[in-house]
């Protein structure tokens, strides 16, 4: 959220000048945002308008770090601190986490329900004001999982306050990397999470406003020249499993590894720009009551919750909107893949329906600005489902 606090600025900022009937406003740029200018346009190698738009928003992320009002620390206190969160049971008791296109239609709209109801009572927002503060304490560095993992939990809690039967449900983007146009999976309708471009105008999120008052947006599979970053395929998580060495908990907890993860953790700071708030003991942002090394406890996934196993083939947990496609990668996956169905397999009746990706004119990379992340393939929005099917074939050897 504190990205779309800091895009806005940006959006208003990044000519020097806003205008309105009413009035007219000039902003002078600091002097180090104008000497970041001057060293940008002396690289030929970038994109001269990104580089500007990243001088403005490393601007404005420094000095604007939204404020979070004491009401926020109260509620994290009383519900988390007080009851010394994590140190026993959830009091709503076990719940297991379930990929959401295999969810019923029921119980999807259970879920959004409980949405609403954080949304409309500020608990939604608070969650939200608490993650974007702070940011370096928590990213970019080994408390990023520890922190996340106490966070999740505890949100999950107060949904299932409103109601115990709800749990968190999770989201396997891996199944939409094999459409050939991601940004146009199912869960990009309105049946799942909306729009994925503009303003939030369709699906259970249409109209909200983050944590600071401001419309929630998306601009997915952005291109505007650029590379933009992959989804993780199916692929990316076999290499990983496979390479038994850095297996995870399971795994590290036996003797040919001699890692215990509830104990073991990093001496070395490995935040980005060496930040602070990262080591072992260091207390958690919000959950003062917890250090780092806590969110690592094997009692969160023996006692708080647990994941149902990815939609795998045939049945694809026996989602209306998965199927098992035995075609793609089929060297590599010779059972088939669940591949995700999309926005014009949302048939429920009473929710509108997302707009429209027209296809446009492809504009490759050539060597522009590059967001950091997975390699981009370069299926953006503005291709049509035959230019991105094309690159997707080749890299998964589909022909």
């Amino acid at each position: 959220m504190a990205a779309l606090a800091i895009a806005t600025f940006i959006l208003i900022f990044v000519s020097n000048s806003f205008a309105t009937t009413d009035f007219d406003y000039v902003l002078t740029l600091p002097e180090n945002v104008q000497t970041c200018f001057d060293n940008s346009a002396n690289l030929a190698q970038v994109d001269h308008k990104l580089a500007k738009d990243a001088c403005i928003r490393a601007y404005f992320s420094q000095i604007l770090e939204p404020s979070i009002r004491d009401e926020d620390y109260l509620f994290f206190k009383t519900e988390f601190e007080d009851t010394r969160y994590g140190f026993h049971g959830p009091p709503t008791g076990f719940r297991r986490r379930i990929d959401i296109r295999t969810l019923s239609r029921q119980d999807r709209k259970a879920v959004f329900d409980v949405f609403q109801a954080l949304y409309e009572n500020g608990v939604l927002g608070r969650f939200g004001r608490v993650h974007s503060q702070q940011i370096t304490r928590k990213h970019k560095g080994r408390a990023f999982l520890p922190w996340h993992r106490v966070f999740l939990a505890a949100f999950e809690e107060e949904m299932r306050k409103i109601d115990p039967d709800v749990s968190l449900p999770y989201w396997d983007y891996t199944m939409d990397y094999y459409i050939p146009s991601p940004a146009t999976s199912v869960v990009r309708s309105s049946c799942f999470f909306g729009n994925g471009v503009g303003l939030i105008s369709s699906g259970p999120f249409a109209g909200w406003s983050g944590g600071y008052n401001i419309e929630i947006q998306r601009d997915l599979a952005k291109p505007n020249g650029q590379c933009t970053p992959r989804l993780i395929d199916k692929a990316d998580i076999k290499g990983v499993m496979d390479f038994r060495q850095y297996q995870f908990r399971q795994n590290q907890q036996q003797s040919n590894c001699n890692i215990d993860p509830e104990t073991d953790y990093p001496n070395v700071n490995l935040a980005q720009d060496n930040n602070t708030g990262h080591a072992r003991d260091d207390p958690m942002q919000a959950f003062e009551h917890l250090r780092n090394i806590d969110g690592m406890w094997n009692n969160w996934t023996t006692d708080f919750y647990s994941y149902e196993p990815q939609p795998q083939c045939p049945d694809c947990g026996n989602s209306t909107y998965l199927y098992c496609d035995k075609c793609i990668d089929s060297i590599r996956f010779p059972s088939g893949v669940c591949v995700s169905k999309q926005i014009s397999d949302c048939k429920e009746r009473g929710r509108r329906s997302a707009p429209n990706l027209t296809p446009l004119h492809h504009k490759a990379c050539h060597g522009k600005f590059v967001i950091v992340g997975m390699q981009g393939d370069g299926r953006d929005r503005h291709n049509t489902d035959a230019e991105n099917w094309k690159i997707l074939s080749a890299f998964i050897g589909t022909p």
